[in-house]
């Protein structure tokens, strides 16, 4: 697992665990830090695992807390307090492409290095995040 949980999110019942898929680092037995989200579109199941060829991808240098996105506010004038600026990049209609066991994401003609395989698989019911409480 690469990403951590408040366990009381993740236990509840109507947390999406539909949603998540593991990766695979590209350096084995390593976990991976990557600031990255990947919006598929046109993605296909092959077995279990998820294969995606379009999409978009934000790059970033935060992590999911408020610190870093801000949280609301709601009995000020202001909704969202934001104390911290972070940098991202949304780079629209990237390529995703896994052939012979090699992995590309181009965007605008240009290659996007990744620290991960582009084909994911499924949470399986026994996997688990890393969690905290």
């Amino acid at each position: 697992a690469s990403i951590k949980f408040q366990s009381g999110y993740y236990l509840d019942p109507t947390f999406p665990r539909g949603a998540l898929h593991k990766i695979e680092s590209k350096v084995p037995n390593t976990l991976v830090h990557a600031k990255v989200i990947l919006a598929r579109s046109n993605a296909t199941k092959q077995g279990k695992q998820m294969v995606q060829e379009r999409g978009w991808m934000y790059l970033g240098s935060h992590n999911f807390t408020p610190g870093a996105w801000g949280h609301k506010r709601p009995t000020h004038n202001r909704p969202c307090y934001i104390n911290n600026y972070e940098f991202g990049v949304v780079l629209p209609d990237v390529h995703f492409e896994s052939m012979f066991g090699r992995d590309t994401v181009t965007w605008n003609g240009s290659r996007v290095p990744l620290p991960f395989r582009l084909v994911w698989s499924e949470y399986e019911q026994d996997d688990m995040p890393l969690l905290s409480t």
